[in-house]
């Protein structure tokens, strides 16, 4: 009898085995990603070393205010963008102020910019064109935060920014006619102003080759949302700290086919 109760208990065994998942729940996953309490512990910490002279630092994304001090997010010289990290403003030089508001700016790279933004507004103006729309329609784009700041003065986060004419963007260096688009069957499209502009600093997660090793890692995010014939009305938030910058008269586009 209990010969029989032990193959049928084998048997039971056996079947249940093939729905029984228990073996994966004590597979050794840290063999598999390398989950160790150090791996663990570098997520939660740049790799820039502790006590680096903040004069190495490459440049400053942006700032933001906590309870008990003011932050800034600096991009490391030699480092990778990944590793930027925040820093409190007791640590920093005593001019760094000066140095967030009026950044130190190469031709190379606002001339990169510059490139970016005529072929994102030629392509709205293009669309605009193509699907017969009345308003250019609002894009983002990828614009240094530091590269703001420069050319617009600031680049607080959520602010919305009022250029009322085309001379708004003279610290850019723009080709000429950028503003406009004219297709082969000579239908024009032109960027109506004023043009409301938005920075943006979020951080997104991504996977990055660490000193040999790939992890987790946050990093900066730097965009700018264009925004046409804008109604500032619609940013009930914003429309107070909106900052308007004086300009003058724009000429107006010839009629004449180019």
């Amino acid at each position: 009898m209990r010969s029989i109760q032990k193959k049928s208990s084998e048997k039971m065994t056996k079947q249940a085995s093939r729905y029984n998942f228990r073996k994966y729940r004590q597979t050794n996953w840290e063999a598999y990603f390398d989950t160790s309490y150090d791996k663990m512990q570098a997520k939660k910490r740049p790799s820039v070393p502790y006590g680096l002279k903040v004069h190495n630092y490459k440049r400053i994304i942006g700032q933001k205010f906590t309870k008990d001090n003011l932050m800034y997010l600096l991009e490391w010289d030699n480092y990778q963008l990944a590793e930027s990290s925040w820093e409190p403003r007791s640590i920093l030089p005593k001019d760094m102020e000066t140095i967030y508001m009026y950044p130190d700016v190469s031709h190379e790279a606002l001339t990169l910019v510059a490139r970016q933004f005529e072929s994102a507004v030629q392509r709205s103006l293009a669309r605009s064109i193509k699907y017969r729309s009345v308003s250019t329609s609002s894009f983002t784009m990828t614009f240094p935060l530091d590269l703001f700041r420069y050319v617009f003065g600031s680049s607080d986060s959520g602010r919305v920014y009022s250029i009322a004419n085309i001379n708004g963007f003279s610290r850019l260096p723009m080709s000429s006619g950028w503003w406009y688009y004219i297709d082969k069957a000579y239908n024009r499209s032109q960027l109506t102003f004023p043009v409301c502009i938005e920075p943006k600093l979020y951080m997104r997660k991504v996977f990055k080759d660490i000193n040999g090793k790939f992890e987790w890692r946050k990093q900066p995010v730097e965009k700018v949302k264009v925004t046409p014939s804008c109604n500032l009305d619609r940013y009930s938030k914003t429309a107070e700290t909106t900052k308007p910058i004086e300009q003058a008269d724009v000429k107006p586009l010839s009629t004449s086919p180019v």
